[in-house]
């Protein structure tokens, strides 16, 4: 009797192995800081991202948050050379960090701003998941202008931040997995 609730049971281990394997990730995180080349837009540019990695695209709902921690502008001074400038704090609290739920299958969309701030930058972002999973980042209508009337923006570049994803089971799927886990324990005894 043993034998056969062991062999079960690596049955199953082997199983959820295999099954697991088969699919992309139920949680990837998405660090703006390692992607190369950097996420870094001009002035009427536009910007493109796809995630190298994906995540399962079948969970019936998704987790995500985002957080943007560090964005930087290329100034143009009228009086001295070019240089990189942290400019965060110029962004609103409210667009620099996210969270929420969307319903599964992917594709999903994740978030979709247009950002304004006066006359230094407006942009429309939109983050989301395609079909396979993969997370992209897609930053258009970009109109980069002038920074306290000291310097011209010539691009703005995504330095720190984060999105991650999570799926999300079904309540029927974890409910399935707690009474097998409690049938294989009350047989035991």
């Amino acid at each position: 009797m043993k034998r056969r609730m062991l062999a079960t049971l690596v049955l199953f281990v082997g199983c959820m192995v295999f099954v697991e394997s088969t699919y992309a990730s139920t949680s990837v995180t998405w660090n703006f800081a390692d992607i190369t080349p950097p996420l870094e837009v001009s002035h009427g540019g536009e910007l493109h991202w796809t995630s190298p990695d994906a995540i399962d695209p079948t969970f019936p709902e998704y987790y995500y948050e985002y957080m943007i921690t560090k964005v930087e502008a290329y100034l143009d001074p009228i009086f001295g050379n070019n240089y990189w400038q942290d400019v965060t704090s110029y962004i609103p609290v409210e667009y620099r960090s996210g969270d929420g739920t969307v319903d599964g299958p992917c594709p999903i969309n994740l978030e979709t701003q247009t950002i304004s701030q006066g006359d230094i930058v407006s942009a429309e972002i939109h983050i989301w998941a395609d079909a396979s999973g993969y997370g992209h980042v897609d930053v258009t209508n970009v109109t980069l202008g002038n920074l306290l009337g000291l310097a011209d923006i010539e691009k703005i570049k995504l330095s720190e931040g984060y999105v991650t994803i999570t799926g999300v089971p079904e309540p029927l799927t974890m409910s399935l997995l707690g009474f097998g886990a409690l049938g294989l324990l009350r047989r035991r005894r």
